[in-house]
């Protein structure tokens, strides 16, 4: 099962003054989703963490060191399939701009993911035969091509949950994830515990969002045929930006692992994988509720931006305030429990403490740079993300040589701190913030009153 949420695309923002009686209904069903697929992204995860807790039992450092590897090295293309065209596919539904025919715009996304996925294989079995030339032998290659139908699952997973996310169907995306997930990690385990070879758990585990689509498009409505077939300038116009967003969170998210594995060697790089999934569990959670809400981050800019500055400089201020020191005491509690069950990975426990700064400024970046999106502010979202996918590149490989695998975790660090200070800057210069507004600042009643409404959306489904 390849890691979830990678949709990549946290909550539309709102205005709440005292004026008002009543929770705008788009905003209201904003916090529901997200809610919703907080829940879901939970669940998924705790699959995921099912699952490296077996491989690690079973594999030890260095198994799971050439799994994750193998797994890496085929999930970096998934940058070639994406595209950004779930966002794009969102936006040209949404932004009112003629009316558009469902059925031949997902016929286009669709299209496009599918000769993206085989470009993708195409260059991987290259890469791999070179390997080979260069004196790989074949069990190795088998394995370093046992993950490519990801790429294809991918490409009809992100276009069933885009458009599903598009009807409001988000119960339906989180359940069909859920049981896709269930299914495939289920047959790894058992797998695993037959002691089948490490390319056959990547094939199964390759299987999650061919499940998923099905699920999802089998209980979605036939997309209607009516309106007009979309451009491609006017989807790819919708997407370039996120596409570039995608490509670089996929590097950063997959290099590191690549980094630590072949510099360090596969006990190290086990350690790491382990860690660095550990990790990933509130890094996907984020990323799943964004894309998850994105739709209506869509409509509250569209329909009234000043509904954006409120929410999320309420949101930053709880960030700022509770967010690092829940980063790290969950890291450490995690570190604690696993300990003296997986005491041949020791390192990736010591480590996972360290990652704290990285994970707390991602949270901080997805709230900002889904706001930014909200506000059509692409190009200042994209120069963001180059500016620090820039800085991670320079730094990795002289990290990792300097310090070993804390120089990896630390050009994680570095990428997540870059991107968080560089979106609040274009947020700050966007005037999206209220005139005045400072992280160290006091609640002022409005964003009171928005804690006050999310904490009964959560208790009780409403106000």
């Amino acid at each position: 099962m390849p890691p979830l949420g990678e949709e990549n695309p946290p909550f539309p923002t709102l205005r709440l003054t005292l004026r008002y009686s009543q929770m705008s209904k788009k905003v209201g069903a904003a916090i529901q989703n997200s809610i919703l697929l907080s829940l879901g992204a939970f669940a998924a995860t705790g699959l995921n963490f099912l699952l490296v807790f077996v491989y690690a039992r079973l594999l030890g450092p260095t198994g799971l060191g050439s799994l994750n590897t193998s797994l890496m090295q085929v999930g970096v293309w998934a940058l070639l399939v994406d595209l950004g065209l779930s966002n794009g596919l969102i936006s040209s539904l949404t932004d009112g701009r003629g009316h558009l025919s469902p059925r031949a715009l997902l016929r286009r996304v669709l299209i496009v993911r599918m000769l993206g996925a085989t470009l993708a294989t195409a260059l991987v079995v290259g890469f791999s035969l070179l390997q080979v030339r260069e004196g790989a032998d074949a069990p190795q290659f088998l394995q370093d091509l046992a993950f490519l139908p990801f790429l294809y699952a991918l490409a009809l997973q992100q276009t069933a949950v885009a458009y599903a996310s598009y009807l409001g169907q988000q119960k339906l995306v989180v359940s069909s994830v859920f049981w896709a997930g269930l299914l495939t990690v289920g047959l790894c385990v058992l797998l695993a515990f037959l002691h089948q070879p490490i390319p056959w758990l990547l094939f199964v585990q390759s299987l999650s969002g061919f499940v998923a689509a099905a699920l999802i498009f089998l209980r979605l409505p036939r997309p209607s045929a009516d309106g007009v077939a979309p451009s491609w300038h006017l989807l790819f116009a919708a997407s370039w930006s996120h596409a570039v967003v995608f490509a670089v969170s996929t590097l950063w998210s997959r290099l590191d692992q690549i980094a630590a594995s072949r510099l360090l060697g596969l006990e190290t790089g086990g350690n790491y994988a382990l860690a660095v999934r550990l990790v990933s569990i509130p890094i996907l959670g984020a990323a799943a509720v964004t894309i998850a809400t994105f739709p209506d981050m869509q409509r509250v800019g569209r329909d009234d931006p000043g509904k954006v500055g409120l929410y999320l400089g309420a949101s930053a201020k709880w960030l700022l305030r509770y967010g690092l020191f829940l980063a790290i005491a969950g890291l450490w509690l995690v570190g604690a429990i696993l300990g003296p069950l997986l005491p041949k990975f020791a390192e990736a426990v010591k480590i996972l403490p360290w990652f704290a700064p990285g994970v707390w400024a991602y949270w901080l970046h997805s709230l900002q740079s889904n706001a930014l999106f909200g506000l059509k502010k692409d190009r200042e979202v994209v120069v963001a993300h180059v500016v620090a996918i820039v800085v991670y590149l320079l730094t990795l490989v002289p990290l990792t040589w300097l310090f070993s695998i804390y120089g990896v975790v630390w050009s994680f660090n570095l990428f997540s701190l870059v991107l968080g200070a560089g979106t609040f800057f274009y947020l700050k210069k966007s005037g999206a913030l209220a005139p005045g507004f400072s992280l160290l600042g006091a609640y002022s009643p409005e964003e009171r009153e928005i804690g006050r409404k999310i904490k009964n959306k959560i208790l009780r489904r409403g106000d």
